[in-house]
């Protein structure tokens, strides 16, 4: 709403004829501003709200790293990579969902009870509120995904494949 040209209205202090004010609906941008960060805990202004994976992939010899994207009390946005052949232990979040996006390599996606499906670039798997899951990298090249647990305090608990 702040960034498209606002409709002008003349205002004339008496010390100044002819000066004008630009006001969107009859609020500043920057009161409007200030509001949503007291509603939402987000400064709207500063805030970037488009991301780039590539930016948070983070290749690790050791474990798979868990990149954070964006952190709140309402959910947690993460970046993984995993190697060929690394895994993502399996795990529940008890009070929490956890939406993975394959954006590339394949893995054999574990579900609890030894039940494993295969994900690939352009899958989407969710795992509801205590749901096991986790992933072992079964290709050639790294197995990356985006993560997003709602809410963000979720737990976290190892399990059983």
């Amino acid at each position: 709403m702040c960034n498209k040209a606002p409709q002008q209205r003349r205002v004339a202090p008496p010390f100044r004829a002819g000066y004008r004010q630009r006001r969107t609906l009859g609020y500043s941008c920057s009161v409007i501003t200030s509001q949503a960060k007291l509603i939402f805990g987000v400064d709207m202004e500063m805030e970037s709200r488009i991301f780039s994976v590539t930016e948070y992939i983070r290749p690790s010899d050791g474990e798979p790293i868990r990149s954070v994207v964006l952190e709140t009390k309402d959910s947690a946005v993460v970046v993984w990579h995993a190697h060929p052949g690394q895994e993502i232990t399996a795990h529940v979040h008890p009070d929490g969902q956890d939406t993975w996006t394959v954006i590339s390599g394949e893995a054999e996606y574990y579900q609890g009870g030894g039940k494993v499906a295969h994900l690939k670039a352009g899958d989407i798997a969710i795992a509801k509120p205590g749901q096991v899951h986790g992933a072992l990298n079964t290709s050639p090249v790294p197995f990356v995904f985006v993560s997003v647990v709602a809410s963000g305090n979720a737990g976290f608990a190892l399990a059983e494949k």
